[in-house]
């Protein structure tokens, strides 16, 4: 498992998906199924998250700059 880069977690998916797939239980394949998209859909929720997080801090940041910009021709300005 370490070569392949597999979790024990996964493998263990991996086995109820394939016992499922031979005893034909479709309502586990559905359960096993709907997990994954909804862990699917978390980690994209995070991503989501996290660049929303990142853009605020970076349009925060602009604005400081451009606040401190402003402030520094203000004051170049005003000494002439």
């Amino acid at each position: 498992m370490a070569r392949t880069g597999i979790t024990f977690s996964q493998a263990g998916v991996d086995a109820r998906r394939l016992k499922a797939l031979e005893d034909k239980d479709y309502p586990a394949l559905k359960r096993i199924c709907v997990a994954h998209v909804n862990k699917l859909k978390q980690a994209a929720a995070a991503k989501r998250k996290l660049a929303a997080k990142q853009k605020s801090a970076e349009e925060e940041a602009k604005k400081q700059a451009r606040m401190l910009e402003n402030e520094e021709e203000r004051m170049c300005s005003i000494r002439r």
